[in-house]
């Protein structure tokens, strides 16, 4: 998955094409990663909050940790799989890093059909989509966050990613409430926005979100 996006620091903008696909890494099995090449240097990590270059740098802004800090990050999310269909749409997710802030939010409007539907502020991408998905109404948007088959980690997650359970789907969907959902085996960890062809509506009720 390659969606375009930016980074601006003080330096100025940079245009970033950012890849997120299954993570290569020793122990990383079943989660994906955001990868991409700013100013000649490629940087990594589990989400857009916690990106670092793969080797030492002067080129980006990083903080004590080595990770990009003091910036402000884009990413474009297409959400033309809506039906009807709204093929042109799309989501403008903003990271602001910096000053102990890591929050992605919408700063640019989305708009349908010429109708602006969303201005949201909020720390995790679960609270911004969850947002879009009320103003869509009737729409129905085929991503992960609207999967029968997807949910969130009872012990906590990040402001980025969820749990994938398609070849377990049985199971998954058998399973009602937060300790039925613990042991069902997850496929892999995927971003809100992700879909697969195994896509399908989701029911109420079922795992750990219901």
């Amino acid at each position: 998955m390659i969606l375009s996006g930016s980074l601006t620091d003080d330096i100025g903008t940079e245009r970033v094409a950012w890849s997120i696909a299954d993570s290569a890494r020793p122990g990383w099995g079943g989660r994906y990663e955001v990868t991409a090449e700013i100013r000649g240097v490629r940087v990594s990590g589990s989400d857009f909050t916690g990106l670092e270059p793969d080797s030492p740098t002067t080129a980006l802004p990083l903080n004590g940790a080595g990770e990009i800090d003091n910036c402000e990050l884009t990413v474009l999310v297409p959400i033309g799989r809506c039906s009807p269909p709204a093929a042109g749409d799309h989501l403008l997710l903003t990271f602001h890093l910096g000053s102990g802030r890591h929050e992605p939010v919408v700063d640019a409007p989305v708009s349908l059909d010429g109708l602006t539907i969303l201005n949201s502020q909020e720390e995790r991408l679960e609270d911004v989509l969850g947002t879009l998905l009320r103003q869509l109404g009737d729409r129905e948007w085929q991503c992960c966050l609207t999967c029968g088959l997807s949910d969130y980690d009872p012990g906590g997650n990040g402001n980025m990613g969820m749990r994938c359970h398609r070849d377990a789907r049985s199971q998954y969907l058998a399973a009602r409430g937060k300790w039925e959902y613990w042991g069902v085996p997850v496929t892999e960890e995927v971003p809100e926005f992700y879909r697969c062809d195994l896509w399908e509506p989701r029911r109420p009720g079922t795992g750990y979100r219901g």
